[in-house]
């Protein structure tokens, strides 16, 4: 096989590669990243967010992360085309932007999503491609900023009132969880 004819296709799960390298073929090569790799970095600001540039996050690389993430950028070099088939929702496409960002070659990035792994899905999905949604992107960076910022604001607070073995931390899953249960409480 001709390196430089091959196509990367990049997934979230590990557990997905076999199944679709099996459907695609040898001129593909299927890579995983298994989820995120990208983190808030906490040594900027605290919590990784600048609350007053417009709660501006900054990442950092999981270091667990680093030689997949190397791996990926790598092979990608060698390429056509790259194929981000993270999962099709907001994390998924924050995933593949941050995969983006890595990778440096815009003009060969292509977004594909199946939301079934089938021959036929998987197929057409990489016949069909679009680009990485930045609304999406953005939508998930506004979730995780409020997650962290809440998180930071409400977990002190649940470690004066709870005593436990464990840490325990808040975000806003959790805060609006224990809203309605205390609703309902007070019902």
């Amino acid at each position: 096989n001709n390196m430089k004819a091959r196509k990367l296709i990049i997934v979230e799960s590990p557990n997905k590669i076999k199944k679709i390298q099996s459907f695609v073929g040898s001129d593909y090569v299927v890579m995983a990243t298994c989820g995120h790799f990208l983190e808030l970095d906490d040594s900027k600001f605290g919590i990784g967010i600048d609350i007053n540039d417009n709660f501006k996050p900054f990442y950092k690389l999981d270091p667990n992360k680093k030689d997949r993430i190397k791996q990926i950028v790598d092979i990608a070099k060698n390429c056509n085309e790259i194929f981000v088939c993270t999962d099709n929702d907001r994390e998924g496409e924050a995933i593949g932007q941050h995969i983006a960002t890595f990778v440096r070659q815009d003009d060969k990035i292509k977004r594909a999503t199946f939301n079934e792994i089938t021959k036929s899905a998987v197929l057409k999905a990489l016949e069909n491609p679009t680009k990485i949604d930045d609304d999406k992107v953005d939508s998930q960076k506004a979730r995780q900023v409020m997650d962290k910022i809440v998180g930071y604001k409400v977990s002190p607070i649940l470690w004066k009132s709870i005593v436990s073995k464990t840490p325990l931390s808040a975000g806003r899953v959790q805060s609006i969880g224990l809203k309605i249960i205390v609703d309902r409480q007070r019902e």
